[in-house]
């Protein structure tokens, strides 16, 4: 009836060491450099532009013919200006959500992902481990350009919210939340929002809200009875084998299956807990094992994929790529050959 696969091993992804080389040497400091040679590239490319026609104008003269090769040309300068805007957009774009993602899911994974809520929850608060994300973010902050900040930040934050999110549902046997341990975790979710809206000098309020949500509503699943968990549980089940309840891939939501079965894992509760081993023969929490030490080891297991490395690269489009080689081909013409492209 319930579509999930029985099992008592805690799975983990582990890096491998080439990944985790380009890791350790893909540092924020460096991720910061090349976001704001890119952002200068944005600034400059207008000039460049406006430089490249008037040398072209200036070289060839105002004569009739060239006049309508001129016209021509703006063409080719146009297509081919805003495939490298549209390229150096979309790198910024690329290399803003790594920085947040390697700033959450690898740097601070030690002091943040793994050390939150482990144990317990009135042991291991937020407000301890807020200090070091803060001074993260203000060191990042002040390695970019201003005109960056609020896309970085934003990032960060995305990312800040998604590992709390996985700190709620995959966060292993050593978290299970009761129900007064819900109200402490509300107040810890509203600390982090307030973290990246600084009294109205960070994100807008409404845009943090927006990223969180998502984060609030889990938080409401853990704290409804176990009864209407499992009811909803049910139904989703039932609309799964049904058709009705496939979901985007990549994209949770509340009613899907692995959601609720994993607020199922990780509520103390003695109905949940009945009806996971009698469901699901899941063995209490003790039988699995997990590194206790919060220290990440070479090995360890980290709550994040190394795909996302390979979206640091950009590639020029091939519309951008068939206009600079007729550019190319233009200039080459005009200039008997002569011409050279470095």
């Amino acid at each position: 009836m319930f579509p999930i696969v029985k099992k008592k091993v805690v799975e983990s992804v582990f890096l491998d060491e080439e990944v985790e080389e380009k890791l350790k040497e893909l540092t924020a400091v460096k991720l910061c450099v090349r976001l704001n040679t890119l952002q200068y590239m944005q600034k400059q490319i207008n000039l460049l532009e406006d430089g490249i026609k008037k040398s072209w104008t200036s070289t060839m003269g105002k004569t009739d013919s060239m006049l309508i090769d001129s016209e021509s040309l703006d063409e080719l300068f146009v297509a081919t200006f805003d495939s490298i805007r549209d390229s150096v957009a979309d790198a910024i774009r690329k290399i803003c959500d790594l920085i947040g993602t390697k700033i959450i899911f690898w740097d601070l994974r030690d002091s943040f992902l793994l050390r939150l809520y482990h144990g317990t929850v009135e042991g291991s608060r937020l407000e301890n481990l807020l200090p070091h994300i803060d001074s993260v973010l203000n060191h990042v902050c002040g390695l970019i350009d201003d005109t960056l900040r609020d896309m970085v930040v934003a990032s960060i934050c995305r990312a800040a919210l998604e590992g709390y999110i996985w700190i709620l549902l995959d966060g292993g046997p050593s978290r299970a939340f009761s129900d007064s341990d819900i109200i402490m975790m509300e107040d810890d979710l509203n600390m982090l929002q307030d973290l990246f809206v600084a009294d109205g000098e960070g994100l807008p309020r409404s845009l943090v809200e927006v990223e969180s949500k998502l984060a609030h509503q889990i938080l409401s699943l853990f704290s409804l009875d176990a009864e209407s968990v499992i009811h909803m549980l049910m139904m989703a089940s039932e609309n799964l084998s049904t058709g009705f309840g496939s979901k985007i891939q990549g994209q949770r939501s509340l009613d899907d299956v692995d959601t609720l079965i994993r607020v199922l894992c990780h509520k103390k509760d003695g109905e949940a807990s009945k009806f996971l081993k009698l469901q699901y023969h899941l063995p209490a929490s003790s039988d699995y094992v997990e590194t206790a030490s919060y220290e990440s080891t070479p090995k360890s297991p980290i709550p994040m994929g190394s795909e996302f490395l390979r979206s640091a690269s950009v590639k020029w489009g091939e519309k951008g790529n068939s206009s600079f080689r007729l550019l190319k081909k233009r200039f080459q013409e005009v200039q008997g050959g002569s011409f050279r492209w470095s």
